[in-house]
Order: structure tokens, then sequence, then C-alpha cells
């Protein structure tokens, strides 16, 4: 799986970390590590309709990057092709 930001806003690139897990780097720093993060994920390959709705959390790790993990609802770590972060906070 290659970590590429299609769309971004205060995102400066997403790493690949290990099987289903990604750190988004933001451009500007938020104010503290206190923030939301919303994530989705989805396997468009794995069925005939579309896709497969995966499981995903996100966790702040710091005022400038958040950790999104990805997994099959067994909570086996999936990496996949389409996954979506935001961070919900105030710029510092």
């Amino acid at each position: 799986i290659n970590a590429v930001t299609r769309d971004s806003f205060n995102s400066s690139g997403i790493t690949d970390v290990s099987t289903g897990v990604f750190r988004d780097h933001l451009s500007s720093s938020l104010v503290n590590a206190d923030y939301a993060v919303t994530t989705s994920a989805m396997d468009p390959t794995k069925t005939a309709s579309g896709g497969t709705n995966r499981t995903a959390d996100g966790t702040p790790s710091s005022t400038v990057q958040f950790v999104m993990r990805a997994s099959a609802y067994d909570n086996t770590a999936n990496d996949v092709p389409a996954a979506a972060g935001v961070a919900h906070g105030d710029l510092a």
C-alpha cells in the first residue's frame, strides 16, 4: 500500500507505519494534543457491490500528527486502499 494524500487541508503527508497503521502529519500545529480524530476505512476491491467497510480509529499522538488504524471486523490489522482521517481542534 502506498500512503498518499489525495486531498488535504492541513495535512503535509501520510506515513505507512505498519500493516493497517498510518501516521498523518499536520502542516500547522494544533493548540494541544487533546483534539478529536474521526476516521473511516474501506476496501473497494472486496465485493462486486462496491466494497466492504473496515473498522478504523484515530489517536492524536502530538500537536502535529495523529495515528490511524484500520482493521477487519475480527480486529486483524488490515492495509486498506481507502482511508480518511480528520483532526478536530484549534490551530496554534
